[in-house]
C-alpha cells in the first residue's frame, strides 16, 4: 500500500469527487481513479458509493479514511521535523487540551513558554474532553491536559489540580452576595446545563442525586463557556468548571464555589512509552505557576489543591 493511494483516498474524501482530488493532487482523473480501484482491490471492500454525481464514502471507507488521515498527518509531521532539524530549529512542543483550559490557562502559559523558548515552535490542538482522549491515544503529542479519569492505557497521567465546581449567577441574582452556594440553593432557578455526554454534567447530576434533588434544567449546551455567557445574558444559572467561569467572572457573571464534596481533577497526560521532552516538563511547570496566579486573582479558586 503506497502513499499515492492513501492521498488519493483522502483527497476524494475532502473534495467529494475524483475531479477535485485530481486538481488537489496535480494528477489526472484516470490516475486518481486507478489509485482508488487498486486500493479497493487491496483492501477487499468498497470505499465509495456514487450518489447524485458525488462519491459518498461507505461506512468501511469512512472508517478507513480516518486512519488514513492520521497516517498522512504523521508523515507530514516527519517532513516538518526534518526541515526543522536541517534549519537548526529548537524543536517543537505539541499540546492537546480542552477548550476551557486553552482559553483561561494555556494562553498565558504559552506566552511565558515562548519567552523562555523563542526557537521552539508550538502546536496546540483544542478538543473536547472525549475527543482529547481519542486524539491523544494516537500519541501525536508531547503533553496533554485533561480532566480525569482517562480511558487509555497508552497514556500516563499526573494530576496537578483538584478544584471545586462553581456556581455561576447573574450579578442581580439574590444569592450573588453569598460566599458559597449549595446545589440546593439553585433548584428554583432556570438551570443551564451541559449536555449529558460531558463529564462535568455527570458530576453535577451526581451532586443533585446525592442531595436527593433535581435541577430545573431549562437549556442544555455543549460548552461550559457558552453556558456562562447565557447566565450573563440573564437566561438562568449554571454550575461550571472554574476555568470557563474565570473568562467572564470580572465582567458579566458572579462566580461562587459550590459547597459540595465533588471535585474536578485535572491532569497532565503523556505517551506512556515515550520519554518526556525537556520542553514538555518545563511547560507543565509553567501551567502550574499560571494556575497559582489564577488562584491569587479569583476568590472562587483560592485555597484549592495544586500538586
Amino acid at each position: 500500500m503506497n502513499l499515492q493511494k492513501l492521498r488519493a483516498l483522502h483527497s476524494v474524501i475532502v473534495t467529494g469527487s475524483v475531479t477535485g482530488a485530481a486538481t488537489r493532487l496535480h494528477l489526472t482523473q484516470p490516475a486518481v481513479s486507478r489509485s482508488l480501484s487498486a486500493l479497493e482491490a487491496e483492501l477487499g471492500f468498497k470505499l465509495f458509493n456514487r450518489l447524485g454525481g458525488r462519491l459518498v464514502p461507505t461506512p468501511q471507507g469512512e472508517a478507513f479514511s480516518r486512519e488514513c488521515e492520521r497516517i498522512l498527518l504523521d508523515i507530514d509531521d516527519l517532513t516538518r521535523i526534518g526541515k526543522e532539524i536541517r534549519a537548526n530549529r529548537g524543536g517543537r512542543l505539541r499540546i492537546v487540551a480542552m477548550p476551557q483550559l486553552a482559553r483561561s490557562l494555556l494562553v498565558p502559559a504559552l506566552a511565558q513558554f515562548s519567552k523562555e523558548f523563542p526557537s521552539v515552535s508550538i502546536s496546540l490542538e483544542v478538543r473536547e474532553r472525549r475527543e482529547v482522549e481519542r486524539w491523544a491515544s494516537g500519541l501525536r503529542f508531547d503533553v496533554g491536559i485533561v480532566m480525569l479519569p482517562t480511558q487509555f492505557e497508552m497514556l500516563t497521567s499526573h494530576s496537578f489540580a483538584e478544584l471545586v465546581p462553581v456556581a455561576v449567577l447573574h450579578p442581580d441574582h439574590p444569592l450573588a452576595a453569598n460566599k458559597t452556594i449549595l446545589p440546593s440553593d439553585l433548584i428554583e432557578d432556570r438551570f443551564i446545563a451541559l449536555d449529558r455526554t460531558t463529564l462535568l454534567r455527570q458530576i453535577v447530576d451526581g451532586m443533585y442525586v446525592q442531595a436527593g434533588l433535581a435541577a430545573n434544567i431549562w437549556v442544555e449546551v455543549s460548552s461550559a463557556f457558552i453556558a456562562c455567557q447565557m447566565v450573563g445574558a440573564g437566561m438562568g444559572v449554571s454550575i461550571s468548571d472554574p476555568f470557563s467561569a474565570a473568562l467572564l467572572a470580572e465582567r458579566d457573571v458572579v462566580v461562587r464555589p459550590c459547597k459540595t464534596s465533588a471535585r474536578l481533577n485535572y491532569a497532565f497526560v503523556y505517551p506512556r512509552h515515550s520519554k518526556k521532552t525537556a520542553q514538555a516538563v518545563r511547560f507543565s511547570e509553567i501551567v502550574r505557576s499560571t494556575l497559582e496566579n489564577l488562584m491569587g486573582r479569583f476568590e472562587f479558586v483560592q485555597g484549592q489543591t495544586i500538586r
